[in-house]
């Protein structure tokens, strides 16, 4: 797995001395609200070591990356391998708080994007995210996704049903983009 690396950023991958920045940003009430309810540490733990295990590109497993922002890791941001056969994988990012309108999650996930697409040769990226999350569905829409679907009531969350909006990109689509 190798750094990959933007005008501002390194992306490198997540590593053991990460756990605090992952900790951080699961228990965090603004990271989490589109997400779900915040993670105990004992959660943090088990979950993390999933994201931090060697990758062999499986279905199922995270390629994960710490993104480092001026000498700082504010976030997090990877790939998840979800049918093989097809090879269709997840994009996905965290951000803390501090580090939001920045650009930062857009040139991340870019990269990642361009990653998927021009190393791995993936098929097709999809996206997932709670259907009130703006900021990210604006992210998705600049990558050039598309919001295929929406799934209505996916989940409930504080007493609230919550929708979860569905995004594509198709690697014709990317380089014909």
């Amino acid at each position: 797995m190798e750094q990959l690396f933007t005008k501002r950023l390194i992306l490198r991958p997540l590593k053991q001395s990460d756990f605090e920045l992952y900790n951080a940003l699961y228990s965090n009430d603004t990271v989490m609200q589109y997400i779900g309810p915040v993670w105990s540490r004992a959660r943090v733990e088990q979950e993390f070591s999933l994201y931090i295990a060697p990758w062999f590109d499986e279905e199922g497993q995270w390629l994960s990356y710490a993104i480092n922002y001026n000498s700082q890791t504010v976030g997090v941001v990877g790939l998840k391998l979800v049918s093989k056969s097809d090879n269709r994988r997840e994009l996905g990012y965290m951000l803390l708080p501090e580090f939001f309108k920045l650009g930062i999650a857009y040139e991340a996930a870019k990269a990642v994007v361009d990653y998927a697409f021009n190393i791995l040769g993936t098929h097709k990226l999809i996206a997932v995210c709670d259907n009130r999350n703006q900021a990210s569905k604006t992210i998705l829409n600049k990558l050039g996704f598309d919001q295929e679907g929406l799934l209505k009531e996916q989940f409930k969350f504080n007493g609230e049903w919550i929708d979860d909006a569905l995004y594509g990109l198709l690697e014709k689509h990317y380089f014909d983009g």
